[in-house]
């Protein structure tokens, strides 16, 4: 975004998200309408794919939607030409509404409705969102690009858990990122066969894979420093000092969605986030 393009948003007086958030399932959130409609109820009830047809177009199924978030809203109350609505997290951006789901998909009683989560379009466009705390009025050019910013000297904790990050979601993106920094965190404040601290855990054999001695990347991994993992270090930080928030729901499992078959330990369990290519549990013991 150019100067010009955010004095233009300055003078819209728009209502700027805090965030983007990953989709936490049974989390209450709101889908928001042009005009003066009141915010719609959304319940996020799980992940789907479903063919799509344009309004006008009946009868003939126009596209495919991959992995859509389903919402359960009780009544119909979105009408066409909503499609595009933001649906909301408190103040953070969940997802974008993008029409009505095929009537009981995921057995869904009532009226419900397909959104694709933020995190992924936000992902795919290689876009940051335009937040609630940009000053865009009174933006100017900077004279000249900053110098990229020198790391403070990574403690050791600190660095595996950077590591860690890096090898398991370094193209996830900030929340993608932020969620593997959550799971280990989460897994610290429930000791178990996994490990008590920081350090047990990232390593644990069989764990996290990027730690396994077969995994492609390990040599890599291992020569990372701290001038080499500017953003995972930063989340490492925040997280240790228990200071990032936690958008996955208490999560201490996870899993990628590209894997031929979901592991063991997830049948019968259900998922309580999916954040960019990773399918989050909070419920395994």
């Amino acid at each position: 975004m150019d100067l010009a393009q955010a004095h233009e948003l300055a003078e819209q007086d728009l209502q700027l998200p805090d965030g983007a958030v990953g989709i936490n399932l049974q989390r209450l959130m709101e889908v928001r309408t042009c005009g003066d409609s009141a915010p719609v109820t959304a319940i996020a009830q799980g992940f789907a794919s479903a063919w799509m047809e344009l309004e006008g177009n009946t009868g003939v199924l126009d596209y495919q939607i991959i992995d859509a978030m389903v919402f359960a809203a009780g009544q119909q109350s979105l009408v066409a030409g909503d499609s595009g609505a933001p649906v909301m997290e408190g103040n953070r951006l969940a997802a974008m509404y993008i029409g009505s789901a095929p009537s009981g998909l995921l057995g869904v009683t009532g009226w419900a409705g397909l959104a694709v989560p933020m995190v992924r379009i936000l992902d795919w466009c290689k876009a940051d969102l335009v937040l609630s705390t940009a000053d865009l009025a009174t933006l100017e050019k900077p004279a000249s690009q900053p110098a990229s910013p020198i790391p403070a000297p990574a403690a050791s904790t600190e660095l595996t858990l950077a590591r860690t990050i890096w090898g398991e979601a370094r193209g996830e993106g900030q929340d993608g990122m932020t969620a593997v920094a959550n799971v280990v965190m989460n897994r610290v404040k429930r000791p178990r066969y996994w490990g008590r601290n920081v350090d047990e855990v990232c390593l644990k054999p069989y764990q996290f894979s990027c730690w396994n001695q077969g995994d492609p990347n390990l040599r890599k991994l291992q020569k990372l420093n701290a001038p080499d993992l500017l953003q995972p270090l930063s989340l490492a930080r925040a997280a240790i000092a228990l200071q990032l928030p936690d958008i996955t729901g208490g999560a201490t499992h996870y899993y990628a969605r590209n894997i031929p078959k979901p592991p063991r330990w997830a049948e019968n369990h259900r998922p309580c986030a999916i954040i960019g290519n990773h399918i989050f549990y909070n419920d395994i013991a």
